[in-house]
């Protein structure tokens, strides 16, 4: 998925929480698995880890995602389930493109139907949106 889609699902996610600081780890968290794409929102401000790691690999899996959580938590309990959250939707959202997600490092994959930046994307987009601006209404 895109970044604007990873991100609105981050928003969504976040509404969950009421901590101000655990909003910007669940939007932290649904952006750095991708600072291994060069073209990444992320990745723009850290080209040498696109240039290091393969997309869509170490940073797509529980090989990042526990020890970074783990390391988090030792300071903020919340702020290390925001995190989780936000990689793990990711994670999620990136399982269903055709693309999907290898289970690293084995070769297996979970791939599903939607295309990257196709319309079925927007739609997702759109959905989330939605569904931000109507928990915060609540």
């Amino acid at each position: 998925m895109l970044g604007r889609t990873h991100l609105v699902f981050g928003l969504f996610l976040s509404t969950f929480f009421t901590s101000p600081l655990a909003w910007l780890f669940v939007l932290f968290g649904s952006l750095v698995p991708d600072i291994d794409s060069s073209t990444s929102i992320l990745g723009r401000k850290a080209r040498i880890i696109g240039k290091t790691f393969e997309h869509r690999g170490f940073f797509h899996s529980l090989f990042f995602l526990i020890p970074s959580s783990l390391i988090i938590y030792g300071f903020s309990p919340l702020l290390s389930l925001s995190f989780t959250i936000g990689v793990g939707g990711h994670l999620l959202l990136d399982m269903l493109t055709k693309q999907g997600i290898r289970i690293y490092p084995f070769k297996k994959k979970i791939s599903g139907t939607v295309r990257v930046g196709s319309f079925q994307e927007s739609i997702f987009f759109l959905l989330f949106l939605f569904l931000f601006l109507f928990r915060l209404w609540l």
